[in-house]
């Protein structure tokens, strides 16, 4: 699998891009094995260990500002709040142009999970969706990131009805969604509260993703951090797009997070690496 690292890279995702960043690599998308991406993940996982090696660059996990906390708002969310305080990728042209090059059946629901920081994840995640509406692509961005919602926080909406309430059964989906500056972009927000222990998750997320692809063209779902609750969404979607972050990270979460993965038999489609 070769990574994408374009030499003249543009701006691609709007205001959740700038050429002036430095870039991440972003892998190349396999259609036709699926462990393809936990071969890519090994490979990352040796450079994680390489440059761990080689000095104390370890920084602390950075959870996202939780922003401007409101109640539910008829206007459009702004998209460039989900920018976050880390660099983005400049190569996520190439990648969304793999993604949509894949064959029958189509791979209309991606989620990405991290191991260290959900503000990456969450960052990424809205850059991906927001390149994927700007190439008249119907999209919805959900943050399934039901621990730290970090969409949520970013965008000032931990005040609204969302996947928690959808998971417990106790509000709709069509009503939760929320409108956002870019017109071919639906965002979903994580809700409020507590995943009751009776949820079947499984079946839940499988419930919610079949009949949202069939308003939308694609989902993109922000995972956050692997935990016990990935498991159910990453088998909803057709195929999971680990973050891994080179360098300035530990590389033992990373490591653990990766072994439960394989172990869970996620179906991937490469992986998604800063640094």
């Amino acid at each position: 699998m070769q990574s994408v690292r374009p030499e003249n890279p543009r701006a691609v995702g709007g205001p959740l891009s700038d050429p002036a960043q430095p870039k991440a690599t972003v892998t190349a998308v396999d259609a036709g094995v699926s462990t393809s991406g936990l071969r890519t993940l090994r490979d990352a996982l040796a450079s994680h260990q390489a440059l761990e090696a080689q000095g104390p660059t370890v920084a602390a996990a950075t959870i996202a500002s939780p922003g401007t906390v409101s109640a539910a708002v008829d206007h459009p969310i702004d998209t460039q709040r989900w920018a976050g305080q880390k660099p983005l990728a400049t190569g996520f042209s190439q990648l969304v142009e793999e993604l949509l090059a894949l064959p029958t059946p189509p791979v209309s629901c991606l989620c990405l999970v991290g191991f260290v920081d959900p503000g990456l994840v969450a960052a990424t995640a809205a850059t991906l969706a927001l390149n994927l509406a700007q190439r008249d692509r119907n999209v919805l961005l959900i943050d399934g990131d039901l621990t730290f919602g970090a969409l949520s926080r970013r965008a000032g909406q931990t005040g609204r009805s969302g996947m928690i309430e959808i998971l417990n059964e106790s509000a709709l989906w069509r009503r939760a969604m929320c409108r956002t500056s870019c017109v071919a972009l639906t965002f979903l927000p994580v809700g409020r509260g507590v995943l009751s222990c009776a949820v079947d998750e499984v079946g839940r997320w499988d419930s919610l993703l079949q009949n949202v692809r069939l308003r939308f063209d694609t989902v993109v779902v922000s995972g956050g951090i692997w935990d016990a609750h990935s498991i159910a969404v990453c088998r909803a979607c057709d195929r999971t797009l680990p973050v891994v972050e080179l360098g300035t990270t530990p590389c033992a979460p990373t490591e653990r997070g990766v072994a439960e993965l394989k172990a869970a038999a996620v179906t991937t489609a490469g992986c998604i690496v800063f640094g």
